[in-house]
């Protein structure tokens, strides 16, 4: 029974946090002119990141600060007839309630009529943003089609009403107005909060005949410290860190280490010091100066006390715990380790924790990390003594655990999370228990609603997304999955208990093919699709009008079938939508009506029937994504979709479209595109996309006229977020030796060199006589994949031996080579039999298939030898191969 650690009821051990920390700050000054407003924005929008904590609006709040103080925003209110006093008589009433929501918060959680008060709020705060973001995209609209004189929609036709802003604007400010009022009836006070329970600090002290289930994970860390040669790479200081959410048992396993008689006998020195939320360096040290000290000074001073540590444990061999490190500064962190620096060899330091920034901040060289449900499980069999109760348990579901049982101790993990992680983390209810999801993707949705603060660095938007992701991994949120594919995500089934408990109707995961009804504030949607999804299972939808996300989720058909009155009636209904999802519907045709969705960031079509997008797409002036991978009947895209500026990721991979538009260059947020066909007409001209990044294929490469064409057009060199380079020629060039047009070829080659961040490479069917030397520069050092196909026409390989990092090396089809030798590992002329390392020095795979003239392998004859650490080596259909392989 490995899963059972506790007998002591959890809700005994643990306090409950607040869940959702709601706070509004100054939205916008007074101002005693709209020309001022401007300045007095920018003024108040810096005061307002200061005044917002880590509350949950909060970072919807700066978007607003953000979104008001923009000067193109600020123009357009001032220069098109919008209320100003309607924005200053906003400003008054959210002033008012931000003065209650400490006292609001603090209630919440006991009082249903609080929750239901705050919940309003937030859904005033959504409807600001819709207005807001209405108004942003009504004035790109107008400059898109000022400038574009063939552009195909007019002006006139837009749907934008000036009136209308003004009396959606009025009606929000009504409803803050009521809800300003009924602060009075719900008795909520102004700088009030009612404190959460006092979380008590842990001690050395437990109870062993209360604990099971931990004699394994036990021994293997008491083995690793009673070892002298548990050191870090650079001092010889052993941290050992036992990661883990709340609840998983992390201070009972370092309270079982700690009181081992083995580990006792072991340390001359031992302490222990509860760390906690509030990092103070003061404290921790007097503290373990205490524990190991029989006499101290009262000094408060930092410098004194670490002198007087140090002295102390000088050549000693010490144990120190320090339990419930929240501080994840490196900084912070090394400041407390430096005293220990002089301890004897063989001291440690356990460290446990909830986040795996902080092991590697303290430098562990071991890191435990703990199942989330252990704790949940022992408060669970607390009161069942019958072999046949515990039997049940272990047979039943983990979702079945009462949530009561775990979430208090999830909740403080959650509680502490910055306001645009808990944003975030919400965000995930739309998925359900089990659910595979891959970062990319849940990047790209973030985005699109807007989750993502804009980086005020060089940092581009994606690689905020990254870190927001990995923070949340790295809080045990997030945890890879071992389901099915190791490179998705997956959130444990109690922590998706916690993101659908502090998203609440909000957002909606619908689980079973049943009708159900959407309750009106519902924003975020995802639903399981049946193979054929009617009409009628949607029609209740309709009452959540200001739906942002709509996300079907695929499970046991690849295609569904979607009633069309969805996408002619409902869609169109849902004009505040963000993110729409109709992947794996058979559908052949959208409707115009999708151009009217001016609020949409994400479209995603893949695996659909659609032959054609809509022109109307190209009025959706802030899509940053559109996905069409697999869309098979699709041929061409639309010749104006020139006009989506904001287009951040376009993905048409295993499409049938000829060529991309002659206008491509002109997405220059473009950051990623996995699929780029080159045409007759409009050639390569990737040179003004210089933010690509990821993985970029592309096919007929036959088609740029001259090596100086891609040379100019391209500027491959400066893309150095490419991490993965496909190239596809026509087959039909590979097949025989062309003269010029092979060595056009070759120039074209040479003129794609990409930039040596490159990680991966492919060629197929190129055409050329042979290969470049830049293919096996050392300079690409990060290049571990490389892949050579149906290059017919070349006699030899490229010079590849040197590249440091290759692993993964497959040659195939090349039946104009029929000798491998020196060529193959050394680059450049200065060849030498003496060289230092070996060739090969990292390959771990090499593949050689259907090479049907190859005859030769010859040695290089390099002293060190070469592929000194390949683990596998296929080499198939290469029928006039003979002699002896190389060592």
């Amino acid at each position: 029974m490995k899963i059972l650690e506790s007998k002591v009821p959890l809700s005994s051990r643990s306090c409950i946090f607040s869940i959702l920390k709601i706070s509004i700050s100054v939205l916008l000054t007074s101002s005693s002119s709209p020309d001022s407003l401007l300045i007095s924005l920018a003024r108040e929008t810096e005061m307002a990141g200061a005044l917002v904590g880590g509350a949950f609006l909060s970072a919807s709040l700066q978007v607003l600060f953000d979104r008001l103080a923009s000067r193109d925003v600020v123009n357009f209110i001032r220069g098109h007839k919008l209320d100003y006093a309607l924005l200053k008589k906003l400003k008054r009433k959210l002033l008012t309630v931000h003065a209650v929501l400490d006292d609001a918060e603090a209630k919440q959680i006991s009082n249903p009529a609080v929750k239901e008060w705050m919940d309003e709020l937030k859904v005033v705060v959504y409807d600001a943003e819709d207005v807001l973001d209405e108004i942003a995209t009504e004035d790109l609209r107008r400059k898109i089609e000022s400038g574009d004189s063939d552009s195909q929609t007019s002006m006139s036709m837009s749907t934008f009403d000036v009136q209308s802003i003004n009396c959606r604007t009025e009606e929000i400010v009504n409803r803050l107005e009521d809800i300003v009022q009924d602060r009075h009836v719900l008795g909520l006070k102004e700088g009030v909060g009612e404190k959460s329970a006092q979380r008590w600090p842990s001690t050395s002290l437990v109870d062993e005949s209360q604990i099971y289930g931990r004699d394994e994970i036990k021994e293997e860390l008491v083995r690793l410290l009673l070892s002298d040669y548990v050191r870090s790479t650079d001092d010889a200081l052993g941290v050992i860190s036992i990661v883990g959410m709340g609840g998983t048992g992390k201070t009972t396993l370092a309270q079982l280490l700690y009181n081992d008689p083995r580990v006792k006998e072991c340390f001359h020195l031992k302490a222990w010091v509860c760390v906690s939320e509030e990092f103070d360096p003061i404290r921790v040290t007097k503290t373990i100066l205490e524990a190991i000290s029989p006499s101290m000074s009262n000094t408060t001073d930092l410098n004194l006390l670490q002198v007087q540590l140090k002295e102390r444990v000088n050549m000693k061999k010490f144990l120190i715990v320090m339990d419930d490190v929240w501080n994840e500064d490196s900084s912070d962190l090394d400041m407390l380790r430096t005293p220990f620096l002089v301890g004897a060899n063989g001291s440690k330091i356990i460290v446990t924790t909830r986040s795996t920034n902080v092991a590697s901040a303290m430098r562990a060289v071991h890191t435990h990390c703990l199942p989330l449900a252990i704790k949940a499980m022992g408060s669970l069999l607390h009161s069942k003594v019958e072999a046949r109760e515990w039997n049940d348990v272990l047979s039943s579901e983990l979702w079945d655990l009462p949530k009561d049982a775990v979430l208090p101790a999830l909740r403080l993990s959650y509680s502490y999370l910055p306001s645009h992680l808990k944003r975030c983390f919400s965000y995930c209810s739309i998925f359900p228990k089990d659910y595979e999801f891959r970062k990319e993707k849940l990047v790209l949705l973030w985005m699109a609603e807007g989750l993502l603060d804009q980086p005020k660095s060089k940092k581009r938007l994606e690689e905020v997304g990254d870190l927001y992701f990995q923070e949340l991994l790295s809080k045990s949120l997030f945890q890879n999955s071992t389901i099915t594919f190791k490179s998705c995500f997956v959130m444990h089934n109690l922590v998706n208990d916690l993101a659908q408990l502090v998203s609440g109707e909000f957002s909606i995961c619908l689980e079973d093919d049943k009708i159900h009804s959407v309750p009106e504030k519902t924003r975020h949607l995802s639903y399981l699709t049946n193979q054929f999804d009617v009409y009628e299972r949607f029609e209740r939808i309709v009452e959540s009008k200001c739906l942002r996300t709509f996300l079907p989720r695929c499970k046991y058909f690849k295609y569904h079938r979607l009633s069309n009155r969805v996408l002619q009636n409902l869609l169109p209904e849902m004009k505040y939508l963000r993110v729409l999802c109709l992947s794996n519907y058979i559908i052949i045709n959208l409707p115009d009506s999708i151009g009217k969705l001016k609020h949409l960031r994400f479209l995603d079509l893949s695996g659909t029937m659609i032959r054609e997008l809509p022109k109307s797409v190209c009025n959706l002036y802030n899509l940053q994504t559109i996905m069409l991978s697999q869309c098979e009947q699709l041929v061409e895209l639309p010749s104006m979709i020139e006009n989506l500026i904001n287009l951040r990721y376009l993905d048409i991979s295993h499409t049938s479209v000829k060529e991309m538009p002659s206008n491509i260059c002109k997405f220059k947020n473009l950051r990623s595109l996995p699929t780029f066909v080159v045409g007759q007409n409009c050639g390569l001209r990737l040179g003004e996309l210089r933010e690509l990044s990821g993985s970029l294929t592309i096919f007929k490469r036959d088609n740029v006229m001259s090596g100086e064409d891609a040379l100019e057009a391209n500027n491959m060199k400066d893309k150095q977020y490419l991490d993965g380079l496909n190239l596809y020629w026509n087959y039909k060039n590979a097949s025989d030796d062309q003269g010029d047009v092979a060595q056009n070829e070759r120039d074209i080659l040479r003129s794609l060199q990409p930039h040596t961040n490159l990680k991966r490479l492919s060629i197929y069917y190129f055409g050329g006589l042979s290969f470049l030397d830049w293919m096996g520069d050392p300079l690409f050092s990060n290049l571990v994949f490389l892949e050579l196909g149906n290059c017919k026409n070349c006699t030899s390989l490229p010079p590849l031996g040197q590249l440091p990092s290759l692993k993964h090396l497959s040659i195939s089809r090349m039946k104009g080579v029929e000798r491998v030798g020196s060529e193959f590992y050394h680059y450049g002329n200065a060849y030498s039999s003496n060289t230092i390392k070996p060739y090969f020095s990292s390959l771990q795979t090499l593949r050689f298939d259907d090479m049907t003239n190859w005859e030769k392998w010859l040695c290089c004859g390099c002293r060190r030898g070469e592929f000194p650490r390949l683990e596998e080596l296929d080499i198939s259909h290469c029928p006039q191969l003979t002699g002896k392989l190389p060592k």
